[in-house]
């Protein structure tokens, strides 16, 4: 399969990757074998580029695409792209935003523990933490770029006023906009930022078809919340099965629409 530049960035991926957020139980139960046996399927597919979130099960589906990865983690890491995100907690059945210094580095060093590596190629900002200066977190994890832990970093759910401001400290190397494929709604507000193809939320700088942008989409504020999230429209298009979006059925998907 051929590979594009990832944003800004200098990682080579595959223009479909493969989302993780079906490997957390928030859709529902889990059958972990056959989650970590689809993850081989996707790699003989020519595919190389893993999303996966630290708030999927908060380590599940972490734990289980690392153990799906873990020959090739091991003796041949540069062959796959790992990115994650973190920024978010829970407080008591709330999911809350923090992405504050100290829960990033919390959530960098879980998220190396689930998955069994030694770095994170991509780690983004889940969602915007209005009690955290944008200028902390990038700051942050410029810090944890220094050290190693993570290669390169980019944002999701960010307006574009929000990036500029992140980006006075660290350039945000990518940018995943709110995307479902359940509303038909307008483009999201960060594509006039892009100054190539290549350097948008769309690893192709292309719009898949059957997807749209939802600027508006809240971020769940409890595990309750994320399975009222409707299944797509237009399933039968990026995956041939009846379950839920992002199922196990639809082992080859657009990160972005997770």
């Amino acid at each position: 399969m051929q590979t594009v530049a990832l944003g800004a960035s200098h990682l080579k991926v595959t223009p479909i990757a493969y989302g993780t957020w079906q490997f957390s139980g928030d859709w529902g139960p889990v059958d972990e074998q056959a989650a970590v046996a689809a993850i081989p399927r996707a790699r003989s597919a020519g595919i190389n580029f893993f999303d996966a979130a630290q708030a999927y099960g908060f380590g599940r589906s972490e734990r289980l695409l690392g153990r799906a990865l873990a020959a090739e983690l091991r003796s041949a890491r540069d062959t796959v792209v790992i990115a994650t995100k973190g920024g978010l907690r829970m407080d008591g059945d709330q999911l809350v935003r923090d992405a504050s210094p100290a829960w990033l580095r919390k959530g960098v060093e879980a998220s190396l523990e689930a998955l069994g590596t030694d770095y994170i190629d991509l780690y983004q900002v889940h969602w915007p933490d209005p009690a955290t200066p944008i200028g902390e977190t990038a700051a942050a994890l410029a810090e944890l770029i220094r050290e190693g832990l993570i290669r390169h970093v980019g944002v999701s759910n960010y307006t574009t006023d929000q990036i500029t401001e992140f980006a006075a400290v660290l350039p945000a190397e990518t940018v995943k906009p709110p995307i479902t494929c359940s509303a038909a709604t307008s483009r999201p507000a960060c594509f006039p930022m892009r100054k190539r193809p290549t350097s948008a939320c769309w690893p192709t700088g292309r719009w898949p078809t059957g997807c749209s942008a939802a600027p508006s989409l809240k971020p769940p504020n409890s595990a309750a919340s994320l399975r009222s999230i409707p299944a797509c429209r237009n399933r039968s298009r990026l995956a041939r099965t009846r379950r839920s979006p992002c199922s196990l059925g639809a082992h080859i998907v657009v990160a972005a629409c997770l």
